[in-house]
This record gives C-alpha cells, sequence and structure tokens, in this order.
C-alpha cells in the first residue's frame, strides 16, 4: 500500500470534518478556504474570505484574492485525493451492498436448508416410527410363536410331570407297602424281643428278690444275732462295737454308776458320737423305812426301838435292836422328830459307828425341854455296806400318844455308789 504524506492526511482530515479545504499556508490568519461538497458530513462552509465575516468577528483582515502556484498544486493535488478517497469509499460502498445481499442470499439459503432438514428430519422420523412399528409387529409375531412353543412345552411338561408323579406314587405305594411288610416285621421281631426282654427281666427280678431277701436275711441275722463285750457297756462305742445303729439315748454303766447318754451311730469320733444326759436313779435294792412308837418311852442311855415298824424295804432296820445296818455303799438319809414330856427334858441323838469299829459316833442331837417342847434332826451319811446308824436317848422322857403320833422316824438309801453286777 503506498504510504501518504502525513499533511496529506492532515489535510483530509480538515476537509472531510469541516468540509472544506484550507488555502495559504493553513496560515489561520491570512488563509482562505476552498468549499466543497463532502461525502460522509455535510458542514455548514466558513466563509472566512467574506469581508462581511471579517467585519463581524471584529479584525482587520488583509485578504489576498490571487493564490501562488504552490498553493495551486496543492489544491489539486487534495482534489487528486478527495477523488480517490470518495472512488475507494464508492468502491467500499459496493462491496458492503454486495456483502449484504449476499448475507441475504446465504440467509434464505440457511432458512431453505433448515427446512429442507425439518422435512428430512419428518420423513425420517415417519420411515423411523414405520421401521420400529414393523420390527415390533416382527417382534410380537416372534412373541406370539415363542409363546405358543412354551405353551407346547409347558403341557409336554405337565404331561411329563403327571407321568413322573404317577410312577413316583406307585413307587411310593410300593415302598409303603415294603415300610409297612419291614414295619409288621420289625414290629414282630419287637415283640419277641420284649417277649425276651420281660422274660429276662422276669427273671433278673426274681434273682433280684432271692439276693435282696438273702441279704436281708442275712441282715437280719446279723442284727439279731446276739452280741456281746462281756460287760456292761460304758460308753456309746461299746453299743456300736455290740451291734446298735439307730441312734437314741441308751443307759451305760460309768464309774459304777448308771448314766444316760446319747449315742449318735452317724458320727466317727467318740466325741462326737457321745453325749452324756445325766445320771440314772438305779438302785441295787430298794432301802426305805418308817418308824414311830405308840407310848412314852423313858428308859434313858439305850437304843431307842420303835413300835410299831409301818415301813421297812430292804429290811435295813432291824425291829428287835432298832439298829440300821447298811446293805449297800451308799448315801443315805435319815430324819426324826418328837416332843419331850412334861416336867421332863429329852435328848435324843443320832449316832453312827462304821464297820469294823466299836465306838459309836454323834451325828447330832434333838432337844427338847420341861413344857412339851418339839425337838428334831436330820442328816445325810456317806455308808459302806456294814456300817450301823441308831437314835439313843442320852436324858429325859419322849413324849407319846397313840391317838397322836408325836414320834417319827424316817430314813432312805438316795444314791447307791458302787451297783452289785
Amino acid at each position: 500500500m503506498t504510504k501518504i504524506p502525513l499533511i496529506a492526511v492532515f489535510s483530509v482530515w480538515l476537509f472531510v470534518v469541516y468540509g472544506q479545504i484550507p488555502v495559504n499556508n493553513f496560515d489561520p490568519y491570512h488563509a482562505y478556504y476552498i468549499p466543497y461538497t463532502s461525502t460522509f458530513t455535510n458542514q455548514p462552509i466558513k466563509h472566512v474570505n467574506d469581508e462581511t465575516a471579517a467585519q463581524q468577528s471584529g479584525e482587520t483582515v488583509e485578504f489576498k484574492n490571487n493564490p501562488n502556484i504552490r498553493d495551486l498544486f496543492y489544491q489539486g493535488a487534495i482534489f487528486l485525493r478527495i477523488k480517490q478517497l470518495e472512488s475507494t469509499t464508492a468502491s467500499l460502498a459496493r462491496q458492503l451492498k454486495d456483502t449484504n445481499d449476499n448475507l441475504s442470499k446465504s440467509q434464505k439459503t440457511i432458512s431453505d436448508l433448515k427446512e429442507t432438514l425439518k422435512t428430512t428430519n419428518d420423513n425420517l422420523a415417519t420411515k423411523a416410527s414405520q421401521t420400529d412399528l414393523e420390527k415390533t409387529n416382527d417382534d410380537v409375531s416372534k412373541l406370539g410363536t415363542a409363546l405358543e412353543n412354551t405353551k407346547a412345552d409347558k403341557t409336554a411338561l405337565e404331561t411329563k410331570a403327571d407321568k413322573t408323579a404317577l410312577e413316583t406314587k406307585a413307587d411310593k405305594i410300593a415302598l409303603d407297602d415294603k415300610a409297612d411288610k419291614t414295619a409288621l416285621d420289625d414290629k414282630a421281631d419287637k415283640t419277641a424281643l420284649d417277649d425276651k426282654a420281660d422274660k429276662t427281666a422276669l427273671d433278673d427280678k426274681a434273682d433280684k428278690s432271692a439276693l435282696d431277701e438273702k441279704a436281708d436275711k442275712t441282715a437280719l441275722n446279723t442284727i439279731t444275732t446276739p452280741s456281746s463285750i462281756g460287760k456292761i457297756p460304758t460308753s456309746c462305742g461299746d453299743l456300736k462295737s455290740i451291734g446298735f445303729v439307730k441312734s437314741g439315748i441308751f443307759s451305760i454303766m460309768d464309774n459304777k454308776q448308771v448314766k444316760n447318754v446319747y449315742c449318735d451311730f452317724t458320727k466317727t469320733t467318740d466325741a462326737e458320737l457321745q453325749k452324756m444326759i445325766g445320771t440314772v436313779d438305779v438302785k441295787s435294792t430298794a432301802i426305805y423305812f418308817h418308824a414311830k412308837m405308840t407310848n412314852i418311852y423313858s428308859a434313858a442311855l439305850t437304843t431307842i426301838q420303835f413300835d410299831p415298824i409301818n415301813v421297812n424295804v430292804g429290811t435295813a432296820l432291824n425291829p428287835a435292836t432298832g439298829i440300821f445296818v447298811a446293805p449297800t455303799p451308799g448315801k443315805y438319809y435319815f430324819a426324826f422328830s418328837g416332843i419331850s414330856d412334861s416336867g421332863v427334858k429329852a435328848r435324843v441323838l443320832l449316832q453312827m459307828m462304821k464297820t469294823g469299829t466299836a465306838d459309836w459316833i454323834l451325828v447330832g442331837e434333838g432337844y427338847g425341854d420341861t413344857t412339851f417342847k418339839t425337838f428334831s434332826m436330820h442328816a445325810t451319811l456317806e455308808l459302806v455296806k456294814g456300817d450301823q446308824v441308831r437314835l439313843y436317848l442320852f436324858e429325859g422322857r419322849i413324849h407319846e400318844n397313840v391317838l397322836h403320833n408325836y414320834f417319827n422316824y424316817v430314813g432312805w438309801l438316795v444314791e447307791e455308789n458302787e451297783l452289785t453286777v
């Protein structure tokens, strides 16, 4: 592209904008302008070379109406450039119009193409729908055929199943018959086995009963067979060795006395086996008496004799002498009481003489003065066999009347020390 001088560009800008060309070296005070008709703008022409305009502006301007050659040259060049620009502009306008026409044609073509595309799409859609319908009809026909085939297969399967069921039922009936027969055989065998088992059980029961009877008999013989340790049992252990098995209260001999003990035969140690309860009042012979008098007794310094003797079990009190002789060792109780006679005091002594001696020992005395005073005495004595006890009138008289029984003398064996076994 040809380069355009800057001055030419500036000049073109001026006449394009203002619609006129400055002349005379572009001096704003001495220049004048050539008006022309602009293609792009329609501006009012500035008549700076007009005298009236100069007067209105209040300036004094010297007008030069004769341009020089250089100015004409510039003007010719400018005219020529203007023509070129106008030609270029006209060419651009034609190109723009052609472009617009082509654009309109393109838009119409696009519209026609859209319509054609739409029609094509509709045709394709219609064709696709028809194709799909035909395909669907084919699929339905195939499904119908498959359904018929399936139905036929189902019928065949049902027929085969019915046949199989019949065969299975027949087999089951045969198996049931066989099972029933087997069950009957098993039942018969079981019955035979049960009979045999019952018989065996009866035999076993009989044998067991015989064994039990034998065992019971043996146990009974063991329990009832007499047994002894050769002495009186002195403990629960002795009783257990004899054969006692039932726990309970038993009497044993302990220190020559009978004692009650509780024996627990379920225990094993002696401390747990036996429990002491107490002493049993057991005597080898019963000893007790009751004596009295019916008349006044006045034989001083003598052994008092009694008439009558009401009770004399064991005959330990001698009626002829009035002396008590201990038949067995033990503890004895003695007591007497009476009243003195009128005007005479009475002194009655309780005396004891040990076996093998000849002396009487004073145990105690009862004393009554001269005015019918009561006297009494009682004591418990430890005696051995043969020891003697008596009442002795030391002085005075003992008052008595058969109707009143003032005087009484009693004694008995409290506890026997050694049992004569």
